[in-house]
């Protein structure tokens, strides 16, 4: 049940995203993907470990991993299954806007 949550969070945060515009960068743009963690207000312990987070989404997506994989990876960090979404439309936004389709694929989007 908390999966199927999680998934269907994550799809509405990436739908948001894209509602409001929130086109993708030709190219990652590190401030871009912080500034969109601290507007969506999820704590992280620093910098840094943001970076990695969204780091790992992109090549977890880039490894061809389900929407499910992707989830439970960064639910394990202790983030709730809101956050979760907010993380993971931020990451393709800000870091990799090229992994846009596979996101789609992962998560059965269409944004």
């Amino acid at each position: 049940m908390f999966r199927a949550v999680a998934l269907k969070i994550i799809i509405g945060a990436a739908a948001t995203a894209a509602a409001v515009g929130l086109t993708p960068l030709a190219h990652a743009d590190q401030g871009t993907y912080i500034h969109m963690l601290d507007t969506a207000g999820v704590e992280y312990s620093s910098p840094t470990n943001a970076m990695i987070m969204g780091e790992a989404v992109c090549s977890t997506l880039e490894e061809g991993r389900s929407g499910q994989q992707i989830a439970d990876a960064i639910v394990h960090g202790d983030f709730s299954s809101k956050d979760v979404g907010k993380i993971v439309a931020a990451a393709v936004i800000g870091l990799c806007p090229q992994d846009k389709p596979l996101m789609n694929a992962a998560f059965g989007t269409h944004v």
